[in-house]
């Protein structure tokens, strides 16, 4: 009779704790479970332009809710550089290279890596010389801002000073500088004596390019201008200008290879798209302008630079 009772008490507590227990809250998330939600990867920024104005250079971002943005700044020397690192950021149509030519800032380099699950991107201004800066966000761009030095170090001059505008044809193939005549003009057969040097001032003779190198672009007083750096001279040109859509192309007959790999994207009100195209006996550059009925435009050859300059204007000149 008592192991009876002994087991009927037993059942009880045994009915009683099974009771509680479906009772109880469920279990805590696992570990694993807490620790993927604490690690999920976040979308990727996405830098979207690079633009110069005067001493300051704009990483424009596309627009994210992000309330702050991660990056570091690292220099470095021989020539002078300071590098922006942007860990988990991509870039779209962002040129890999800018040539800049401005008195503080010589280029910009942007560069991607896709590096799993976060990519990474790399942006190099190089300065002619070193100075002080600041880095910040401002909206959705960080703003790289540099200081004009009182005079460039030893060994550096300073930029030249604009040349006024020289007066030519707006129509069709800008005169021949004296600089071209004497590129194209014939040399002396192999043994002649050799010419007596003109002095300090006598000016190179370059051999025609082959390679466009370089777009570099300048604005002042409204006009905006780029010059086409070759390998050598790019006297031998064609410019002309069509309507629909509004462009001018220039075409560097002789040239047979590139540098400048993409198309460059400005912010600019003259020229809104820079174009490069590869042909099989010239290179052809085509500026896309913003005004429907084109602006003024000129053409100049000036040793292995060729200089296109944009003004403000109604139209494009007369052929």
């Amino acid at each position: 009779m008592k192991r009876q009772r002994g087991f009927f008490l037993i059942s009880v507590l045994a009915w009683v704790s099974g009771a509680i227990g479906c009772a109880t809250p469920p279990a805590a998330p696992t570990a694993s479970k807490a620790v993927a939600g604490e690690t999920a990867v976040a979308a990727p920024e996405v830098l979207q332009d690079i633009r110069v104005v005067d001493r300051d250079v704009h990483l424009i971002f596309a627009p994210s809710d992000s309330a702050r943005r991660t990056y570091s700044v690292f220099e470095a020397t021989g020539p002078f550089r300071v590098i922006v690192a942007l860990p988990n950021t991509t870039s779209e149509n962002v040129p890999t290279q800018m040539a800049v030519g401005t008195e503080i800032i010589n280029t910009i380099e942007t560069t991607t890596v896709a590096y799993d699950p976060h990519p990474y991107t790399k942006v190099v201004i190089e300065l002619n010389y070193e100075t002080a800066y600041r880095i910040g966000r401002v909206g959705q761009e960080l703003v790289a801002s540099f200081d004009p030095a009182s005079a460039p170090p030893a060994g550096l001059s300073a930029a030249p000073a604009a040349e006024p505008e020289a007066a030519h044809p707006p129509e069709g193939k800008p005169e021949e500088t004296g600089l071209a005549k004497e590129e194209v003009s014939p040399q002396p057969p192999p043994g002649s004596p050799a010419a007596p040097s003109a002095g300090p001032e006598a000016k190179k003779i370059l051999a025609p390019a082959g390679k466009l190198l370089a777009i570099e672009q300048r604005s002042a007083d409204q006009e905006v201008q780029f010059g086409l750096v070759g390998d050598g001279s790019l006297s031998d040109y064609d410019a002309f200008h069509l309507s629909d859509p509004p462009r001018v192309v220039v075409d560097l007959f002789g040239v047979r290879a590139s540098e400048v790999k993409k198309e460059m994207l400005l912010h600019d009100p003259l020229v809104r798209k820079v174009r490069v195209g590869v042909h099989e006996s010239k290179v052809r550059v085509v500026f896309d302008v913003t005004p429907p009925r084109g602006v003024p435009y000129r053409v100049e050859a000036n040793g292995d630079k060729l200089v296109v300059t944009f003004k403000p204007g109604s139209g494009f000149p007369s052929r």
